[in-house]
Order: structure tokens, then sequence, then C-alpha cells
């Protein structure tokens, strides 16, 4: 073979590959958080604590729940039968007759199970909650199941069970379920994707003052979530299914979590631990001066923190200052008036 005859096989070849990798990049989209769905009632992602990042209903560990790597960030990790996050009885947990979405990613690390195990449950057993409503999420054997019943029949086999489930087959590899109740129809998406409906005649209240198990029932002692559970959300409404399916394509990425409040992304905030006061105070004067946030996430309390940060001493901070707040006014973000204001009470802070 020539050389020339090589070198053309050669580029030959470099053409295809990078072919290949472009058409590869363009079927492959990076990855991208996509915003949390409205009416979020609470948000457990698991990463190292059980705390409900929208809605406060934290949870704790129990009986050796821990943590372990997620599809985002962390997830919970159960390895005992008892293993559970118990999350406090609050009204805003219940169902109601009304609309509601329960969804999670999920792993197995052993899916040969043939009883129940329970991804999230609220069930009563309390003689004052009698007929004993409920509600459910679970596998029974390979059953992906969804209950809301208003009495004790709904979480053992009964015939007046208000129910969906989807027969799957289950393996060690993530997965992501939602659970959603549209008004009398019920549904189960199993990676994004519609699995199972069912439509009642009436609907039942499931309202209760129990507890919620993430991972197990509370006060069972066999029903233990076999591995993993991540980014476990309560809705009070029903997400279509295109917000479920953006969901499980977000992978990784998630959905966008805003640790401070600040109406930023944490994937796009350069301050993602914001001073969030609503003016802006220093050294305990209130200027009164509106607390704006940036579009990159940093608040005007921020910056001034920024001059506390690097100033040797109060001349250089009140320097850092006066450049700041000319800036801002040039920009727009404050009045002449303000700036003063500001400078008033960084020339009276003893700082640094």
């Amino acid at each position: 073979m020539t050389h020339a005859k090589r070198t053309g096989y050669f580029l030959s070849g470099l053409a295809f590959t990078f072919l290949n990798f472009v058409s590869y990049a363009m079927v492959q989209p990076p990855q991208t958080c996509v915003p949390p769905p409205s009416s979020m009632v609470s948000w457990w992602p698991g990463d190292g604590d059980a705390n409900d990042i929208t809605g406060g209903n934290h949870g704790t560990l129990q009986n050796g729940a821990t943590f372990a790597a997620g599809v985002v960030g962390q997830s919970f990790s159960f390895v005992g039968s008892d293993d559970i996050v118990r999350v406090p009885h609050s009204f805003n947990l219940n169902v109601g007759t009304g609309d509601v979405t329960i969804d999670a990613w999920m792993q197995f690390s052993d899916p040969r199970f043939t009883n129940d195990r329970v991804i999230m449950m609220k069930f009563s057993t309390n003689p004052s909650d009698a007929p004993f409503p409920g509600y459910t999420v679970r596998w029974l054997g390979d059953k992906l199941q969804f209950i809301i019943d208003s009495e004790l029949g709904g979480v053992g086999p009964s015939v007046q069970d208000k129910k969906v489930e989807a027969t799957i087959t289950r393996d060690i590899n993530w997965h992501h379920v939602a659970a959603v109740r549209r008004g009398l129809t019920m549904e189960l998406y199993y990676d994004g994707v519609l699995v199972a409906s069912a439509t009642h005649s009436t609907l039942e209240d499931a309202d209760n003052t129990a507890d919620v198990g993430i991972g197990n029932n509370v006060g069972e002692a066999d029903n233990g979530f076999p591995s993993l559970i991540d980014e476990l959300e309560f809705l009070n409404r029903a997400l279509i299914a295109g917000e479920i399916a953006a969901i499980y394509n977000a992978g990784s990425a998630g959905k966008c979590k805003d640790a401070d409040s600040d109406g930023v992304p944490d994937n796009q905030d350069n301050c993602p631990n914001s001073i969030v006061n609503p003016t802006v105070v220093i050294g305990g004067c209130d200027s009164k001066v509106l607390n704006a946030v940036s579009p990159n996430g940093c608040t005007l309390s921020d910056r001034i923190q920024q001059c506390v940060a690097t100033a040797q001493n109060h001349g250089q901070f009140l320097s850092c200052v006066a450049h700041l707040t000319n800036e801002l006014k040039r920009d727009g973000v404050i009045t002449g008036q303000q700036e003063g204001t500001i400078q008033s009470c960084a020339a009276q802070a003893n700082i640094p």
C-alpha cells in the first residue's frame, strides 16, 4: 500500500470518527437541570440530611438509614428491614380528595423480593383515624403500586382499593417513578413513560394524622426498601406527562436547586449562599436600601461583604464601598441618595 493510500485511509478514518463524534454529540445533548415544578409541597433530595428544602417537613434517619451516591448528589440508603426516614405528620402531606404527584429516583440492591417494599407511605393505625386511611407508593413483588384508600383494606389485598399498578421487570439500575392522581384517574410513570392508569368511580379521602415513612412504613419492621431513594418530592397537583419526562430526562442534573432562595438556581449562582436580608445592613446600620439580587445571584449585601473580606483597614473598606456604589448608581441599580445612605452606614461601621 502506498504512503498516499495509507494516508487516505487514515484521513478517512479520522473523518469517520469525527462524524461519529458529531453525531453522538447531536443526539446526546448535555443534561441541564429543570426548574422545580410548581405546587411542590415537599422535596427531600437526600443530600447528606433528611431536610425538606421546599416545605420544611424535615425528616430524621432511623434504625440505620444513611446516605450513598445517588442520581443527583447523594441519596437515602436503606439496608436493614426496619431502616426508615421518618417525617412528622403535617396536614399538607395528606392527599384529601385532590390531585397529587409523588415521584423519586430509586435503585434496588437486590430485586428478588416477593413482599412489599415502600417508597413513601402515610398510613394510620391510630384509633382516632378509624377506618384507618392512608396512601402508599410501593413495590409488591414485581408490581409497582400507588394506593389511596380510606380504610385499612387499602394496604392489604382488597376489592375496595383505589389503586393503580404495573408489572415491571426489576433490575439493579436507577429508575425514575412517578405516581399521580388526576381527578378520578390514577397513573404510574416509569422512566418518564406512562405504564399504567386506572379510572375509578369515586375518590377516596385518605387524610390521617400519621407520620410519613420514606423507605418504610412507620412502625413496620419488614417493609424496608432494599437500597436507594433519591430526589423524593410530593406535590399537591397532578404533573402532566411532559413535566415528568423532563425530570427523568434531566438525569443527574436534576431539578434546579436554589439553596439561598434568591431566585437564581445554584448552577447559575455566583453567590450560592447569599446574604438575603430585605435591605442593605452594614455593621448594624440599616440603609433602608433594597438588597437587590443581580442576575448572577449576588445581592448588594454580598458585594459589600466582598469589600469587608478584601479590605485591610477601614479606609480601604470605605474606598471599596464608594467604588461599588458609584458603579451601582451608574448602572441605575440605586439612586444618588441611596448611594449616600450606603456610604454613610459604611463610614459608621467598625469595619474591618
